[in-house]
């Protein structure tokens, strides 16, 4: 039985790491010790942390040390491929693999991202470091700018890239997909692969790629004033409070995030009371700018409001 499995993309922004958290709750209500490795990481600042790794570590709450987590960065791989001392790399992720391996019953691999400096590379080494691992693999791939037949010739070519090298591909899915198309997609996958290989469609859903409020929180180095509860909120568009209430409010959309001076007490209490009406779409919070913070009585206002 295969202790382990390689998730891997051919593109950037396919939808892999969204997949990789999907599996990872999956293998962990079925297996008793589940770990996560990364061979290959974006470069990232001294103090700061990997995205995907640090979201799966705390998000499933696994005893893995970060550094642990991933073998190298990016832009030293591309450093020792140009000085033909890419054995080197794949030596030290199998180190590193191995630690992670002997420590659990299942490790998630996940593959490159696509993203940056490297990228004409990256699908020779995702195929070269699964298959040194010995792992097989699940190929993820993007329907977004793409025709049905583009989409299916991109999946099959990466599928062929993996088994020229004799790695086992236990599926390909084509993630991101319009729904009216998705039978078509799996129907096309099935007429091009062998049998045995599982093939799968997702349906492109819109919000997923809307980031929350607790995003804009961060980037901004804001302050919350109120409701913490809320910051998971999604934010689907943006619009400045500038004008009059009775002119904002027709600018008002679902899931909209409002900007607004801190001193504009109209536009601030009159979102908030639309937020509440059954004749306004919900809001997914406010900013407020001009580092102006609404005065004691407007604030005690919304705190009685909350």
């Amino acid at each position: 039985m295969n202790k382990a499995i390689y998730i891997a993309t051919n593109e950037e922004t396919s939808g892999k790491s969204i997949v990789t958290l999907g599996l990872m709750s999956m293998l962990i209500g079925k297996t008793a010790k589940v770990g996560y490795f990364r061979p290959i990481v974006e470069d990232f600042e001294d103090g700061e942390l990997d995205n995907h790794i640090d979201t799966v570590i705390n998000h499933f709450g696994l005893d893995i040390d970060f550094n642990d987590a991933y073998a190298i960065k990016k832009s030293k791989l591309i450093k020792k491929k140009n000085r033909g001392k890419l054995g080197e790399v794949i030596d030290l992720i199998i180190e590193k693999y191995k630690k992670i391996e002997e420590q659990f019953d299942f490790v998630l691999v996940e593959g490159t991202s696509f993203i940056g400096e490297g990228t004409a590379i990256e699908m020779d080494t995702n195929v070269l470091i699964a298959k040194n691992l010995g792992i097989p693999a699940i190929i993820i791939g993007s329907g977004i700018g793409k025709s049905l037949d583009e989409l299916v010739d991109s999946l099959c070519l990466a599928y062929h890239s993996f088994k020229l090298k004799d790695v086992e591909v236990l599926a390909v899915i084509a993630n991101k997909v319009q729904v009216e198309n998705l039978e078509l997609v799996k129907l096309g996958l099935k007429k091009n692969l062998p049998e045995g290989v599982l093939v799968n469609a997702i349906p492109l859903i819109s919000s997923l790629k809307n980031i929350t409020v607790q995003e804009v929180v961060k980037e901004l180095d804001a302050k919350v004033l109120f409701g913490e509860a809320y910051l998971n909120n999604q934010i689907s568009s943006f619009s400045v409070g500038a004008m009059q209430l009775r002119n904002y409010l027709m600018h008002l959309k679902q899931d909209g995030l409002v900007i607004t001076p801190g001193d504009r007490a109209d536009i601030i209490l009159g979102a908030l009371q639309a937020n509440e009406s059954k004749n306004y779409p919900s809001i997914s919070g406010i900013v407020l700018t001009g580092n102006i913070i609404p005065e004691d009585t407007i604030l005690k206002l919304i705190e009685g409001l909350s």
